[in-house]
């Protein structure tokens, strides 16, 4: 009996360790348009969210490992995220703005770390004025 539980102890333990590290994603820290991207991923968009754009590829460099989104990532622990491979930009306190591809996003969604990713909007000018 003792020999069998050696043997099933280090099963267990695995077993364990790899339910904690894929833990499922929560789609409450997405962002709608990135939401939307993993679901086109998956089938047609039938939210008709606009899709973000990914950065250009000769910036990203990396074009083996897909299409990069830019992204702000809400967390206190800009450690863990390096830790995940996504290209972070810069580190301020409470979120670093990354590069990062869709599985990677939801990589980070199930990250007990972060709080939120967001999709970075641009902001155009109220009032155009034009120079002489």
């Amino acid at each position: 009996m003792r020999k069998k539980m050696i043997k099933l102890v280090p099963l267990l333990c695995l077993a364990a360790a790899c339910s904690v590290h894929h833990a499922a994603m929560d789609p409450s820290k997405l962002d709608p348009a990135f939401a939307a991207l993993i679901a086109a991923q998956k089938g047609p968009n039938p939210a008709s969210y606009p899709l973000p754009s990914p950065v250009d590829e000769n910036r990203s460099g990396d074009e083996k490992s897909g299409k990069r989104y830019e992204c702000i990532v809400y967390t206190k622990q800009a450690g863990a995220l390096r830790q995940t491979g996504i290209v972070i930009h810069s580190t301020l306190p409470g979120f670093v703005t990354a590069w990062a591809t869709v599985r990677q996003l939801e990589q980070l969604a199930s990250m007990p770390e972060v709080t939120y990713i967001e999709s970075p909007k641009t902001n155009f000018p109220q009032q155009q004025s034009h120079a002489p």
